[in-house]
């Protein structure tokens, strides 16, 4: 992984090596858990250079999911991603992007005991991916939704 991080750099592509992080980040590699914030930090520099909203929402949402599984307060910082990728998501109108950080969210108030939130949130979660037709996203809705109701 080091390696191709080091040819990636050598490239003028911003986009792919903003995809390369946000890969990085989504398969929870050790590179990612060691230096989190200086590959953050050079994910944000790429994307000062191309405006491609799917691009950004997809990396906000995997430091959300990072922050999330992999850091014992990262609640917190897991929200403030997801919260970027949301509003990325809405104003580009990608439906499928707005389903899936939603959903995440209600799996973060669902995991703070936030069960109402979390319902609120599922349920919105679930109504965007049967506009867009997600199946899958919409499944990952419904499957939340036991848990915040009958949370055990």
């Amino acid at each position: 992984m080091e390696q191709v991080q080091k040819l990636l750099s050598q490239q003028p592509d911003h986009k792919l090596q903003v995809r390369y992080i946000a890969t990085v980040f989504q398969w929870g590699t050790e590179q990612a858990m060691q230096t989190p914030q200086l590959l953050i930090a050079q994910a944000l520099d790429c994307l000062r250079h191309f405006d491609d909203p799917a691009v950004e929402s997809s990396l906000y949402h995997a430091f959300g999911s990072h922050y999330c599984m992999h850091n014992e307060d990262g609640f917190k910082q897991a929200m403030a991603w997801f919260q970027k990728a949301l509003a990325i998501a809405k104003m580009a109108g990608d439906l499928v992007a707005w389903a899936e950080t939603l959903g995440a969210i209600a799996n973060i108030h669902c995991r703070c005991g936030q069960y109402e939130a979390g319902k609120r949130v599922a349920t919105e979660a679930q109504r965007l991916s049967q506009i867009s037709g997600n199946l899958t996203t919409e499944a990952i809705a419904l499957e939340s939704e036991p848990r915040l109701t009958n949370p055990s």
